[in-house]
């Protein structure tokens, strides 16, 4: 078994559900066109969309994830994003679909039980059409509808990028650096849609920072190592804009293909990255211990999940650290705040959950969105037990859509913690 076998059997499986999803639906929404006209127009939309949508999936599955060679842009950026906003509506709707299709199959197992018609003309209608009939054509249209509104929250929702600036009380700094200002980016996924132009535009945003500091936490490449080129090219370029050094940990996207050759290579282009490694940030007498943390592996010995892992991989880091000097962890994973809060750290930075990419208002803490019910923390800052955390929203993404949660760069400036301001914190989006 080749290594990129599991990767194709997991694309083609998801090929399968889709196009289940499409035949399925298709029946269903043609039942309530009468005109031949609507029906031809119909099929052709299902055949032109998945033929969009399925040839890239299939030619990674039959070629390897190599076969898609260079970024969707230009001429192809609009194909690209017809062919990502169908794919994901259809197997984002298919577990719905089936949920829907198996509650009328309950639905009608009493109807008959009880023998009374599942459903008849509407009284006081003209409508021939039954009930049922008319629920399963409106489940149909809606990955239509879906992917209508992906693609125009991809045309739109994902070109800007934003600026979060903010102040981090940090207990027992030192005077030398107080003032320190970090620049934090977080899931970049260069690939199929993350090129050199678009990391060409983010080189020249956070150069015009003129921060001291870089940190990157994780998820660097989408799935193919064959992009690594591209991601070395914009940390070469920015490296040196840093005087006090960049570092960073990987994601779980880092370890999709080879996570090894992800580390040496953008080592090599500047990007110090660490795994379950203690590093430090000097400035003058000032020192700023930083452990960056690696995507946990399942260990099918220990049987253990993965913030157990993360745990052990950070307490076998923790014990090299000598004096008492404040500490940053670099962890790609939000939720294991749950364990870093019952630590001695000060300060938590992860990304993984793109803000949700969906959100319905701008108020994290008063609207829901896509991974509200999944995550505790997802988004932006939060302090609990004395110990803080950031989530970054993500710089990149590895589906083009995000609508009130746009890609952004934080820039962290530590401040000195005293007993009188110790929740002090200020935050300043432009």
């Amino acid at each position: 078994m080749s290594a990129d076998t599991p990767f194709r059997i997991v694309l083609l499986l998801l090929n399968v559900i889709m196009l289940a999803t499409e035949i399925a639906l298709y029946r269903q929404m043609r039942t309530l066109m009468e005109r031949p006209l609507f029906k031809r127009g119909l099929l052709l939309l299902f055949l032109c969309g998945g033929l969009l949508a399925h040839l890239p999936w299939l030619l990674m599955v039959f070629a390897g994830r190599g076969a898609i060679r260079g970024p969707f842009d230009g001429a192809l950026e609009i194909p690209y994003f017809l062919s990502i906003a169908w794919s994901y509506s259809f197997l984002f709707f298919a577990p719905l679909y089936a949920l829907a299709a198996i509650a009328l199959a309950i639905w009608r197992f009493f109807q008959r039980t009880l023998r009374t018609p599942l459903s008849g003309p509407i009284q006081g209608s003209r409508e021939t059409i039954s009930r049922s009939t008319f629920l399963k054509a409106s489940l149909g249209s809606l990955p239509v509808i879906a992917a209508g509104s992906a693609f125009s929250g991809m045309a739109l929702g994902s070109r800007e990028i934003i600026t979060q600036e903010l102040s981090i009380p940090i207990a027992r700094l030192h005077p030398d650096l107080e003032g320190l200002r970090i620049l934090h980016i977080s899931d970049l996924h260069v690939g199929l849609y993350i090129n050199d132009r678009y990391l060409d535009y983010c080189a020249n945003l956070i150069q015009s920072l003129r921060a001291d500091v870089l940190v990157v936490t994780g998820d660097i490449i989408d799935n193919n190592n064959y992009y690594l080129p591209v991601a070395g090219r914009f940390f070469r370029r920015i490296s040196n804009s840093f005087v006090n050094g960049t570092f960073g940990s990987l994601g779980n996207h880092d370890h999709i293909d080879d996570p090894f050759v992800v580390f040496r290579t953008l080592r090599q282009s500047g990007l110090n990255l660490g795994r379950n490694s203690l590093q430090e940030i000097r400035r003058g007498k000032g020192k700023l211990d930083v452990i960056s943390l690696d995507w946990p592996r399942w260990n099918f010995g220990a049987r253990k999940n993965r913030r157990d892992l993360t745990a052990d991989y950070f307490r076998s880091v923790d014990k090299e650290r000598k004096g008492d000097h404040p500490l940053l962890i670099l962890n790609h994973h939000p939720e294991d705040f749950l364990f870093f809060q019952r630590q001695p750290v000060d300060l938590v930075l992860s990304g993984h959950t793109h803000g949700g990419q969906i959100a319905f208002q701008s108020n994290r803490d008063h609207a829901p969105g896509l991974i509200t019910p999944f995550y505790t923390y997802y988004k932006g800052y939060y302090r609990e037990q004395g110990s803080q955390l950031y989530v970054n929203s993500g710089l990149g993404h590895w589906f083009p859509l995000r609508i009130q949660c746009p890609a952004e760069i934080t820039l962290i400036t530590l401040v000195a913690a005293h007993s009188s301001q110790s929740t002090a914190f200020s935050w300043q989006a432009r």
